[in-house]
Order: C-alpha cells, then sequence, then structure tokens
C-alpha cells in the first residue's frame, strides 16, 4: 500500500511546500509504458546519457532476482498535463477514481509521441529494456501538473541519493539475515563479484566483524564511509588487533560525543564528515567551528532537546584525540601497513607466517615470567613500533607523500644501518628471533666497505688476497667513524602551536615529507603520554600522536609532571636476554643509564642515519633496492554467521596474545 507517509520519510529533506504540492497533485499509481516516459534534466528517453555500470549493475540485479516494481521505494516520479491525463485515461478506458484506486495494477497508455515526464528512474528503465522478458513498463507514481520549481527540487533530491553506499548494503544484508533471506539476497546483488567475495570475508572474521558492525549498526552516519575494497588489505595485513582498536577506540570516542550509546542514531553522514579528524578538547579552532555547527542546528538535525544539544556542547570539551570515523581508519591504514610490515620483516624475515603482527610479537618477547608480562609487553610493543616510526622511510624505502612543489627522491631502498640499529633496540627491549640476532649481529658498515671493494674492482677481473681482506675493511669500517654528527639547528617539535595548525586534509593517512623530517625524533613514549593542554590548534606531531593512541593506546599521565618510566630498565642486554626481578628493576643505576640513553638518541639517530644515507650514496650509485615486504595472505576464517545479527550487542573478541609460533 503506498502511501504519502512513506514517501516523505524517503525524501525527508524536501520542504514543507513541495510534500503539499505533491500530495494536492497525486493523482495515482500506475504501469506505464517505458517508451511513453522521458527523463529529466534535458527529457530525454532512458537510453540518452546514461551511466554504463550503473545500467550494468541493475541487469544483473534483475537476471538474478528478477524486478521488484511494486515497491514504493522503486517507483518512478513523473508529472502530466492535465489535459495529457484525461485523453490518457480516455484511451486506456480508466476514470480519475478508477486511477486512484488501481494501486499500480492498471495500465495507463499515451497517445503517440506524448510522454510523461520523470524526475528519476532512468537507468532502472534503461536495464529493463535490455531484459524484455520481463516486460517493458514500469510502475509510475503520477502528478498532474507539478510545479516546475517543486519538480526541480524533487529530480534534485532523487540525484543526490544516488547508488546505495557500501555500509549501507552491509547493513541491509546483516539486518535481513536474522529476518528475511530472500532481501538477504537482493542486497547481495547489489555488489559486484569481487566486492562480494570481500564483504564476506569480512563477517567472517571473528575478530573484525563485530568491532566494525557495532559502528555501522549504531552510527547510521559511518556508513557512506565504508568502502568495501580497502578492506581486503586491512585483513590481509595480519594486524587485526591494531585495527579492532581503533574500531573500538572510534565507537568510545563518539559514544563520549553522544553522552550515550542510543544517541548515536541522530549521527547522520554530514555530522560524521564535519566532526571526524577534528579535536574540539585540545584545539581551540576546532572547538569554534563544530560549536557553530552545534549552537546554529546544523549539526545533529534530528536531535531537537535544546538541552541535550547544550550537553554535546559541554563534552566536546572531554575529546583529546582526533575523532575517528571507518573512513579515517581506512586511510590511516595505509601508514599502519608499513609499520606492521616492518615488524613482521623484524621478527621473521621474508617468511610467511599465518598468524597477526602481535602474535609474533609476543612470541618473540623474552621476558615472560615477570609479575603483569602482559602489560609489559604491551609498553614494549609500543617503544618499539616509535622507534620503527622515527626511522620509517630508512627502513621501508617508501618515501612520504610529497609535499607542495617537492621533487621525489632520486632512488630511495632499505638502509641496512637502520635495521641494525632497530635489532639491537629490540633486543635491549627483551625481542628475540633468528632475523633480529641475524639483523643484530651483522656489522653494515662492513657490507657497505665490502661491496665498496667489489664495486671499485669487479671480481671478474681483479681479486684480493684473502689475507688482506678483513684488514682492509677494517680499516675502512675505521674511517667511518671519523664522521662527525651534523649539528641541527631545527627546534624540538611541539603537540600544539598558536598559528595556523595541521590542515583536515593532513590529518590521517600517510605523513608528509615535511612532517616525517620535522617530528620523528620526537615520537616518544614519555610525550606521547603526557597530556597535551588546550591551544589555538594542533600539529603534525599531535596528529601522529593520535594515531598511535587509536592503534596501540597511550596511558597518559595527566598531571603531565613525570614521564612514564621506562621498561628498557627491565630489558636484557643486547647480547641476550635474562630474567630480572621487579626489584632488580628499578635500580637507580638503570633508571639513569635509561636516561643518558634517551637524551642521546635524538642527536645519535640523526648522526648515523646521516652518516649511512652519505656512505652509501658515495660508495653504492648503483646499489639495487630490495623488493617491497611481501604481504601475508589472508586465511580462511570459520564462518561466525550466528555472531553477525547480534553484532550491535555483542562485544568485540579479545585476543589470545600468548599463541606461539609453530
Amino acid at each position: 500500500m503506498f502511501s504519502f507517509q512513506t514517501h516523505a520519510n524517503r525524501l525527508a529533506s524536501l520542504t514543507d511546500d513541495v510534500i503539499e504540492e505533491k500530495n494536492t497533485k497525486f493523482r495515482g499509481i500506475v504501469k506505464v509504458s517505458i517508451e511513453d516516459l522521458v527523463f529529466s534534466p534535458e527529457f530525454m528517453p532512458c537510453d540518452q546519457n546514461i551511466s554504463a555500470a550503473k545500467v550494468s549493475r541493475l541487469k544483473r540485479i534483475f537476471k538474478t532476482e528478477g524486478c521488484n516494481r511494486s515497491e514504493p521505494s522503486n517507483f518512478i516520479l513523473g508529472t502530466i498535463p492535465a489535459s495529457l491525463l484525461s485523453e490518457a485515461l480516455r484511451l486506456s478506458e480508466l476514470t480519475l477514481d478508477g486511477l486512484r484506486g488501481s494501486e499500480g495494477s492498471r495500465m495507463l497508455y499515451l497517445p503517440r509521441f506524448q510522454y510523461i515526464k520523470c524526475a528519476n528512474g532512468r537507468s532502472r528503465a534503461a536495464a529493463l529494456l535490455d531484459t524484455p522478458h520481463l516486460g517493458t513498463w514500469w510502475t509510475v507514481e503520477l502528478y498532474v501538473d507539478l510545479d516546475p520549481k517543486a519538480f526541480d527540487i524533487i529530480t534534485e533530491n532523487y540525484t543526490n541519493e544516488g547508488a546505495f553506499s557500501h555500509g549501507h548494503i552491509c547493513e541491509r544484508i546483516v539486518y535481513h539475515r536474522s529476518h528475511n533471506l530472500t532481501e538477504e539476497k537482493r542486497w547481495w546483488a547489489r555488489l559486484t563479484k569481487s566486492l562480494g567475495v570481500i564483504l564476506r570475508s569480512i563477517l567472517k572474521h571473528p575478530s573484525i566483524a563485530p568491532a566494525l558492525l557495532e559502528l555501522i549498526i549504531n552510527i547510521p552516519g559511518m556508513r557512506e564511509g565504508f568502502e568495501i575494497g580497502t578492506w581486503h588489505k586491512i585483513i590481509g595485513g595480519k594486524c587485526d588487533e591494531e585495527v579492532v582498536r581503533y574500531m573500538e577506540f572510534t565507537l568510545e570516542s563518539w559514544v563520549k560525543l553522544m553522552g550515550s550509546k542510543e544517541a548515536l542514531l541522530y549521527v547522520d553522514t554530514e555530522d560524521v564528515k564535519e566532526f571526524q579528524l577534528r579535536v574540539p578538547g585540545v584545539s581551540q579552532v576546532d572547538y569554534r567551528y563544530l560549536a557553530d555547527l552545534v549552537e546554529g542546528g546544523i549539526a545533529f538535525r534530528r536531535l531537537t532537546d535544546t538541552a541535550e544539544r547544550s550537553q554535546i556542547l559541554h563534552r566536546m570539551k572531554n575529546i583529546n584525540y582526533l575523532l575517528p570515523s571507518i573512513y579515517t581508519l581506512q586511510k590511516d591504514f595505509k601508514y599502519l601497513r608499513l609499520c606492521t610490515d616492518t615488524m613482521k620483516r623484524l621478527l621473521h624475515g621474508k617468511r610467511k607466517i599465518p598468524l597477526t603482527v602481535q602474535v609474533l610479537a609476543y612470541d618473540a618477547f623474552s621476558p615472560k615470567d615477570l609479575i603483569e608480562p602482559e602489560n609489559l609487553f604491551f609498553e614494549r610493543l609500543k617503544r618499539l613500533y616509535l622507534y620503527i616510526m622515527q626511522d620509517l622511510v630508512e627502513l621501508t624505502g617508501e618515501w612520504p607523500l610529497l609535499e607542495d612543489g617537492e621533487k621525489p627522491p632520486e632512488a630511495s631502498f632499505r638502509n641496512p644501518m637502520n635495521w641494525h640499529r632497530l635489532a639491537q633496540k629490540a633486543r635491549r627491549l627483551g625481542f628475540e628471533s633468528d632475523e633480529i640476532r641475524r639483523l643484530a649481529v651483522t656489522n653494515p658498515d662492513e657490507q657497505v666497505a665490502f661491496k665498496a671493494l667489489q664495486d671499485a674492482r669487479p671480481s671478474s677481473w681483479y681479486e684480493y688476497d684473502e689475507s688482506e681482506v678483513q684488514d682492509i675493511l677494517s680499516r675502512i669500517v675505521h674511517e667511518f667513524t671519523r664522521a662527525r654528527a651534523r649539528v641541527s639547528d631545527e627546534s624540538e617539535s611541539t603537540f600544539t602551536t598558536i598559528g595556523a595548525g595541521e590542515p583536515i586534509t593532513r590529518r590521517c593517512g600517510r605523513q608528509y615529507s615535511g612532517a616525517y623530517i620535522r617530528d620523528r625524533w620526537s615520537f616518544n613514549l614519555a610525550r606521547f603520554s603526557r597530556r597535551t593542554p588546550e591551544s589555538r590548534d594542533i600539529t603534525s606531531l599531535f596528529v601522529r600522536k593520535s594515531v598511535f593512541h587509536a592503534f596501540w593506546r597511550l596511558d597518559e599521565d595527566k598531571d603531565g609532571d613525570e614521564a612514564m618510566l621506562s621498561p628498557e630498565s627491565l630489558s636484557p642486554s643486547s647480547q641476550g636476554s635474562q630474567s630480572h626481578s621487579p626489584e632488580g628493576a628499578a635500580n637507580s643505576e638503570s633508571r639513569e643509564r635509561l636516561r643518558r640513553e634517551n637524551s642521546n638518541q635524538r642527536e645519535e639517530g640523526r648522526r648515523q642515519s646521516s652518516q649511512q644515507t652519505d656512505i652509501v650514496n658515495r660508495l653504492v650509485p648503483n646499489r639495487e633496492k630490495e623488493g617491497t615486504a611481501t604481504p601475508l595472505e589472508c586465511d580462511e576464517t570459520p564462518e561466525i554467521t550466528r555472531l553477525i545479527p547480534s553484532a550491535a550487542s555483542n562485544g568485540t573478541s579479545r585476543y589470545n596474545i600468548s599463541a606461539k609460533v609453530s
């Protein structure tokens, strides 16, 4: 049964005047030959100015599930002059009352070369013409002499609706899975074959599916940002724990903003677009911008309670990290993937192992015999990731996004010195594996020296006395130590600024080169763990802190007076691991050593990075670039269909981080 209320709900954005115009001019629901329909804005037949991809998708839907022309949401809206309607009623042997009562069961025939002007439905009509066995007619919601202005507004509304987003399709599939399998099949048909395969793998994933569905089901505004195609790489990246933590943080952040889980239903697509990547609890610029939207009734339009809208303004002050979303996760994964691929390569080289990165790291973590070893593990894991972030370009060989006007570097490769230094740091933090040991004991200076000897005197023409090679290498390596670190006059990066802050477009995804060079030596767990006070705006360093928190969590020192104690006081030496007691970890000598080490870390990193880059560029100009780390394949996981319908109410899965590598 067609009702104006149903249609008014679907076109909620129309003005009251337009809805009144529609109510007054409505004449009935009829079947009309597609040949008698022309479509706005140029009022041409359906086979003109079409989207081939959209028509192809609709044809596939029609062939797999049929064509549901009796569903009110699928009706085509059309207008016809009163005189033409009278003539059409006569040709069709219908009366106006009969037309109103037919509810779409009768055909309306038009005189030759006369047409109904339609506001929507061009693609579905074109698809049906190519599927003639279904009948070349469509159900039309018919109006007489609609005001041209009202018709234009209606047409614009249909245009803006566009195709269903991947998030909406996913939500409908999950909803109908427990209600109507036929409807579920209809929604699956809206996806291409490849997207359908990816979505099925998502819904089967025992840890990612529940966390993702919490967002898609509970926050309608998140659905448009969900892009199924990107999740093939996310699942294949084997960083499930980090991705789930990001999604859990997303839900927590929006609940904190809205005040309750139930209030998330007020968050629409435009709200997510405006609020994501802003931090009103730290940035005064962000707070003023968002407060204007809330106070002006632009944000959260459906929330009419004045007192509750006022409470949102107060809660905005408690948002101390960038507000995340499904969209920002898909962007930030590009940065996460560089970090986790580096961690995998550090732990197990290029081998493919069907375990998540966190499980691999826990298996390589040595001091498990202490009190609360998991807390110690997570703190050291975070420190190791910060080391990776500091040297990300040198470790991965991938240059950051280029600044405006910046030219790409001539060559980029993985620097052996940075891998050697990372392995040594990993051992000091308590991580041990065959690959870590190999990298730690291999002298990268000696490798560079040996390569230089080969390049200078090719082995096809020359040879060295074997008894002298080691002595020659030692002398060359000794000369490397004569290089002095360049003194940097750059000031230390800050989290906030009283000037122009980091643009919204640069607050997610991969780093830009300027931000990497400027911020890398400020990636420090003690600094990250201090609460960032409110200021005019935020910097690129705050963006990195916020992204780090979303994936790995920071335990903030709310007073901001003391840095977190480095767990390296409990670490095994770089030559091996040994058990330590909590008492031994706290001895003052170890703490003093660590303070000295941390204070020298910045200059040491600059010196060694600069020194090794210069050496390689000078002695090894034709050095071949190493291949990128091969991503792990996505394993098939058991079906968890029974979890999907109730995902909105179930908590997300936890992880057994103590799994062993078999």
